[in-house]
């Protein structure tokens, strides 16, 4: 589910599921963003964790897993404009 909030153009996030991680392989997902106007910024919702060994830098998730789990977490994008957009993602580290 994607939530747009502050102005009528959403930004949409994908991919629609993140693939598993693995302890101590390393680990890189790009993210994207339509819509909104450009820069578009990503950030970790307040409250959000990813797994241990986990970056967001710039729109990829990178870093070496140390913990194996489930996790959830929430990105946000945020335009130019101050449009902002958030998802729940999911991560498998096995």
């Amino acid at each position: 589910v994607v939530t747009a909030r502050g102005a009528a153009e959403p930004v949409i996030l994908t991919p629609a599921t993140l693939p598993d991680a693995t302890v101590g392989a390393a680990y890189a997902q790009a993210l994207t963003a339509e819509g909104g106007k450009l820069p578009i910024v990503w950030s970790l919702e307040a409250g959000s964790t990813l797994p241990a060994g986990i970056t967001l830098t710039g729109s990829t998730l990178s870093g070496t897993p140390t913990t194996a789990g489930v996790n959830t977490f929430t990105l946000v994008v945020t335009d130019v404009a101050g449009v902002t957009s958030e998802r729940e993602f999911t991560l498998t580290v096995n």
